[in-house]
Order: C-alpha cells, then structure tokens, then sequence
C-alpha cells in the first residue's frame, strides 16, 4: 500500500491501520504505530532505528477461517431448502400447508438458517476487524461489515432469514393467490443475496443479475428435492407422495381436454 502524506506529521505517536478487500471477498487488515520526535530537542545521534514492525505490523487475523467455510455451506444449502421447500408448496402442492412433516421440515431448515447465516455475519466481523469471537458474538460488534458490499450482503441476509419467520407461522400465504409471491419475497431477496458475496469493488449489472438468477433457480431446485425427501417420500402410505404432482397432471389433463374440446368445435364448424 502506498499513502501521500499530503501534510506535516504531528510530533509524537503515529497509528496507522489499514483495510484491504481481497478477490475472494475477505479483508486483510493490520496496522503500526512510529513516533515522530521533535528536531529540536532531539540529537540525530542518540536516535537508534528500529528496522523491525515491534509485532505491530499485519497482525495476524483469528483463526476462523475453517469455520467460517463450514458455516457458509450450511447458510447456502439451510436457506435454500426453505426458499424452495416453500416455493414447492406456493406452486406445485398446496395441501403442503396441512402437511405436519412439511411444516415440520420448514420450521427446522427456518432454525437452521438463522443460526448458520448469523455465525457467517459474527465471523466475518471477527476476521475483518481482529477482534476475539466473545467481541462480535452481539450485532453491535458487526460495524466492519459495513465497508465493503460483501460484509452487507451477510448482515442484510440475516435480517431476511429473521423476516421469512411469516412463511412458518402463516404458511397459509403460501397458497393465497394474493399473498404468494409477497410470502416467497423475502426469502427470495435472502437468497438472492449470495450474489454479492463476492463482490469487493466493481459491480458488474450483468454479473449481478446472472448471480442472482443462479442462486434463486438453484434454491428453487435444492429446496423442492429436500422438501420432497424430508416430507413428501417420508410421509406413510402411497397417496401422500402423489400429492405434490396430482395437481400439476389435474391441470395437464384439463388444459388436453380443453384442446381436444377446441379441437372437436373446430372441426364441427368447418363440416357444417
């Protein structure tokens, strides 16, 4: 790093801390401190130079790099399985809402989300600011997280996981037309989220939509074969896994009556 020092250093101790964004969406920081010592009372003889950092310098960050890893896995696939497990039930299988195993399995993956998304937040503020866990382990602590878009992207997706509460207590607006897509917003928007993850300086708009594309479509993926394994195929008997796709082929058979209706019409027109 290099730094203009565009006016007259005070006499005394000097603090200098510095904050580095990385590729991979990490912050390197450190700091040092020298003194500037006043000519005048001061022989240039008796000034021994310390060639040294005296430990000050890139102190070395906390070890938390592999959790941090561990957790973000958790937070994408915990937050995935609860944006698709409700996506699958707002269009493909609306008795999911009187599903026990199917609430079940959103109130869990719910739970889940949160912890894990709120120990990526707590950790990236421990490795971007230096301090120990027991120092960010409250949001107060979270205040380097706000320099960079990444940092934001992990504070604002704990915030939306808090808000996608609505679809486990209500799961009903799930499946009212007027409240679907409102209810899958706000833990779309979280996923939506991981987009910026990786962003440091330059945002692309093209980048940024592709990312957001891909985390929503993947979720929506993920989700809806978790929600299946853990509530659909787990569930006793033989009907209940017919349930998430009966309405689907309900609609396929009406939409080819219909066609062979409009079909029949036709051809009655056209002999008389």
């Amino acid at each position: 790093l290099v730094a203009p020092v565009t006016g007259v250093l005070p006499i005394g101790e000097c603090n200098v801390s510095y904050s580095v964004p990385q590729p991979d969406g990490k912050v390197v920081t450190g700091g040092f401190s020298f003194e500037i010592l006043d000519p005048s009372t001061t022989d240039a003889s008796d000034v021994s130079v310390d060639v040294s950092d005296g430990g000050n310098l890139a102190p070395a960050p906390p070890p938390v790099s592999g959790p941090l890893g561990l957790a973000r896995v958790a937070a994408y696939f915990t937050l995935a399985a609860l944006f698709g497990g409700a996506a699958l039930i707002a269009f493909n299988w609306a008795e999911g809402v009187n599903d026990v195993l199917a609430l079940k399995f959103l109130r869990k993956m719910w739970i889940f989300a949160l912890l894990s998304n709120y120990v990526v937040a707590m950790l990236r503020a421990c490795l971007v600011s230096g301090k120990s866990v027991a120092e960010v382990i409250v949001p107060v602590g979270w205040g380097p997280l706000f320099d960079n878009l990444s940092g934001i992207s992990a504070v604002l997706r704990v915030v939306l996981v808090i808000a996608s509460i609505s679809i486990v207590l209500r799961p009903e607006r799930l499946i009212d037309p007027q409240t679907k897509f409102l209810a899958l917003l706000v833990p779309g928007a979280a996923m939506a989220t991981f987009a910026f993850t990786r962003s440091v300086d330059e945002l692309l708009p093209v980048n940024v939509v592709a990312g957001v594309v891909h985390s929503i479509t993947i979720a929506m993926w993920l989700g809806g074969l978790f929600m299946l394994s853990q509530a659909v195929l787990a569930a006793p008997g033989e009907q209940d896994a017919l349930h998430p796709i009966e309405g689907r082929i309900r609609d396929d058979l009406r939409d080819r009556k219909s066609t062979r209706l409009n079909s029949s019409h036709a051809n009655i027109s056209y002999a008389v």
